[in-house]
């Protein structure tokens, strides 16, 4: 034994996870509960566009945006979604898919618009659609989406438009009632650390 003994360690506090505000995506320590719906939006006999999900939390519900083409372009492959490298053949910013939301009590959220992003906002009013990742090739493009907060137990209605396709502003409903029920079924791993 030193005279000098070494100072106890200090006390360890247990690692915490980051949690990213709820608009961002599903809590990580939730499992979402599933409510099944698939719905075909749009087809034009070159390009289909349907919405499949959902996932839910009590936080919100995630679901996938799929877009098919008949014929690859043989371009880049890029998101339809985004507003930067989507060009036509002639060197033009093409037109691209517009999509959103619409809930039953009037207030809708689409992929354009996104306030709360480095505007001083600390929680935005909602409803928000974001993107949580995608991918895919010149026929095929999936994009996960994530919307914010949960919709009313009512009908909930899917929006999208592309004018360079050939599709007009075009809207299909579904029942948000199953998506509330399998949010209530959402099983919250870890309480302690908030949901």
């Amino acid at each position: 034994m030193n005279f000098f003994d070494p100072p106890p360690p200090p006390p360890r506090e247990p690692p915490r996870r980051p949690t990213l505000p709820p608009w961002f995506g599903p809590p990580a320590n939730v499992l979402p509960g599933a409510a099944t719906f698939a719905l075909l939006l749009v087809n034009t006999g070159e390009v289909a566009v349907a919405v499949i999900g959902g996932l839910a939390t009590p936080a919100g519900v995630g679901f996938t945006v799929h877009v098919r083409r008949r014929r690859p372009r043989g371009r880049r492959p890029s998101s339809p979604f985004s507003e930067r490298d989507v060009w036509d053949e002639g060197g033009r910013q093409a037109e691209v898919l517009r999509f959103g939301v619409a809930l039953a009590d009037g207030r809708r959220a689409t992929l354009s618009r996104f306030p709360g992003r480095g505007d001083g906002v600390d929680q935005p009013t909602g409803p928000l659609l974001t993107t949580r990742r995608g991918g895919g090739n010149d026929a095929t493009w999936t994009s996960e989406l994530w919307l914010w907060p949960l919709p009313p137990p009512r009908p909930l209605a899917f929006v999208c438009a592309w004018p360079s396709e050939g599709i007009p502003e075009t809207r299909a409903e579904i029942d948000a009632t199953p998506i509330v029920a399998a949010a209530d079924r959402a099983v919250v791993l870890w309480p302690e650390d908030g949901a």
